[in-house]
């Protein structure tokens, strides 16, 4: 059978109070029936990175078609942050709403529309696409197990994120009304990928992202694509990790890193000395783990308990 794909483009209208907003819809259906995965990215306004991944990898799927299955792509989740440059909706952040209020504040509203829509195609996998510091490598993370999310569910969301080429982290900390925290709460499997910096768009990480995309649609047998994917860390390839915002710094000061992202530490390393404004050390942090350095913050100014390093433990 001939393999051709349907484009199917639309927008979600969001309003309340005077504040409205379209939020793209684009559907992309292979007459040959196989998987169906979403894809959002945009959910705050600050972060364009994804959303001009997503947009690349549509443009690439029209030269090369999905051989069976079917995408939900929201390439833009808040158009009206974007609009204002502000990583949150009407003073809300977007990812903390979930699962969203049919009458509420407008953040609320929204998130509730995105995910009953996002149920209502009922994916068989999700991804979140984000963006980190502008000092950070690109990471797959998995939220801690919801309670009410079948064990088998979850194992699959872990198998799954394996086939990504990308160092994967589980995350320590239960974001309870994030997007992907809530999928996985109603037992669709979901994972957030950190794809690049979050206000800064380079062509290169843009090609990284799109071709993790493809990795990830070539593993569901969903393209027929071939393409060699450089493997930068061999090490963590493959490989669940613990995610770790340690060491917080205890003095306010100057931070000066002594790492890069993708680094590989050893335990008791160097990772960053905090200066004060004459010059002279208050403090030195190392690294409690065997870790890999996923990134650090695009601020130098140290705040006492304020994270300043992410890393996952090896």
């Amino acid at each position: 059978m001939p393999i051709h794909n349907e484009f199917i483009y639309d927008n979600i209208k969001i309003s309340l109070n005077g504040s409205s907003a379209n939020i793209p819809f684009i559907k992309v259906k292979s007459n040959i029936k196989g998987p169906k995965i979403c894809i959002t990215a945009g959910i705050h306004g600050d972060e364009i990175g994804g959303t001009v991944i997503v947009q690349e990898l549509l443009n690439k799927l029209h030269n090369c078609p999905i051989i069976k299955g079917e995408l939900n792509i929201f390439p833009m989740l808040n158009p009206l942050g974007f609009e204002q440059s502000n990583r949150h909706l009407n003073g809300e952040d977007l990812n903390r709403v979930f699962p969203g209020k049919k009458q509420d504040t407008l953040a609320k509203k929204t998130a509730h529309i995105i995910f009953n829509k996002i149920l209502e195609e009922n994916p068989d996998f999700a991804i979140d696409i984000h963006n980190d510091w502008r000092k950070s490598i690109q990471y797959a993370v998995i939220d801690p197990k919801p309670k009410n999310t079948k064990n088998e569910v979850y194992l699959k969301t872990k198998k799954i994120a394996k086939g990504i080429n990308l160092p994967i982290v589980l995350d320590t900390d239960e974001i309870e009304n994030s997007l992907s925290y809530h999928l996985l709460k109603n037992n669709i499997p979901s994972i957030v990928l950190e794809l690049g910096s979050y206000q800064i768009v380079k062509e290169r990480e843009i090609e990284k992202g799109v071709k993790i995309l493809l990795t990830f649609l070539k593993y569901f047998n969903m393209i027929s694509l071939e393409f060699k994917e450089k493997d930068d860390i061999k090490r963590v390839k493959g490989k669940i990790l613990r995610y770790s915002q340690k060491p917080l710094p205890k003095k306010k000061g100057i931070a000066r890193f002594s790492i890069a992202p993708g680094q590989i530490v050893k335990k008791g390393q160097i990772l960053a000395k905090i200066y004060d404004s004459l010059g002279n050390l208050l403090e030195v942090l190392k690294s409690p783990n065997n870790s890999i350095i996923l990134g650090y913050s695009d601020s130098s100014l140290a705040l006492p308990g304020k994270q300043l390093i992410a890393s996952g433990i090896i």
